[in-house]
């Protein structure tokens, strides 16, 4: 905040010395401050960082940033000339303008993200491969994705269709009534992802049309769900719920016709 002190100086004598605000109502030049002010505290500090970069007032920590986006649009250049080189000679072809510029579009507001970089590297490649066919939309797709929900999708890479559960808790002893309790209990993927990310990947995954999944069928090999049995996630409800009965709800999540592409162009063999 030192240096924004410093900047906020600067900028007042400035508009003192070109005389903007000598005759101007008080009401003005509350507005004109107020302006170049910094926003609230409870605002955070990288809202702060970039309201300082939109309007003159650089802190030290939007420098850093600065040179960290420098340094990782930099890797990007140098991942992506290394990647085009893959595509085969007799393969290459020019992308088109709407692909490129929405894919670059895009990956400015991700570049810092290693996993999400990665996937704009495939795309861009793909791009250049007579042999792929690119959907424009998915540039977008990409930037509303989190690093976790590149992860995931990594998992239907080798295969298309994966076990999904629900946990169920019945009301009453015919079992004719019952609740959801937990939803889209997801085991496959990164173990490096807790149970509950890994909930909202796949749930993020089927709204952008990527993912589907089926509640009306399942995997006819019931060893596929002992894992999610012996899950902590399945304990602890029915821990929660020990005046009730609770059960698997078993299901299939699968790529859609649109995943099916997107992955075939977007996601890499192995997302680092």
């Amino acid at each position: 905040m030192i240096v924004y002190t410093r900047q906020r100086k600067v900028r007042y004598t400035y508009m003192t010395d070109i005389n903007i605000n000598a005759n101007l109502p008080e009401s003005v030049d509350n507005a004109i401050k107020n302006v170049t002010d910094l926003p609230t505290q409870g605002i955070g500090q990288t809202l702060s960082d970039c309201w300082f970069l939109a309007f003159g007032g650089i802190s030290q920590l939007a420098e850093k940033r600065r040179i960290k986006y420098t340094k990782d649009l930099e890797k990007f250049k140098k991942e992506l000339e290394d990647s085009l080189e893959t595509v085969p000679e007799q393969r290459r072809k020019e992308p088109t303008t709407q692909i490129v510029l929405k894919t670059l579009d895009e990956a400015k507001y991700c570049v810092e993200e290693d996993d999400l970089r990665q996937l704009f590297v495939a795309l861009l490649t793909s791009a250049t491969d007579s042999g792929k066919n690119v959907h424009p939309s998915f540039a977008q797709i990409i930037g509303q994705m989190s690093s976790n929900d590149a992860k995931l999708l990594q998992c239907f890479k080798s295969s298309s269709e994966q076990p999904i559960c629900n946990i169920r808790c019945y009301l009453n002893k015919e079992k004719t009534s019952y609740d959801v309790v937990v939803r889209n209990i997801f085991l496959s993927g990164s173990s490096e992802m807790m149970p509950n990310e890994k909930s909202i990947s796949i749930s993020s995954l089927q709204h952008l049309g990527l993912i589907e999944i089926s509640w009306t069928a399942h995997f006819s090999n019931e060893d596929i769900y002992t894992p999610f049995l012996n899950s902590s996630i399945f304990f602890s409800t029915k821990k929660k719920y020990s005046m009730y009965e609770i059960a698997l709800e078993k299901g299939i999540a699968k790529l859609s016709p649109l995943g099916e592409l997107f992955v075939s162009c977007c996601i890499p063999k192995v997302i680092k």
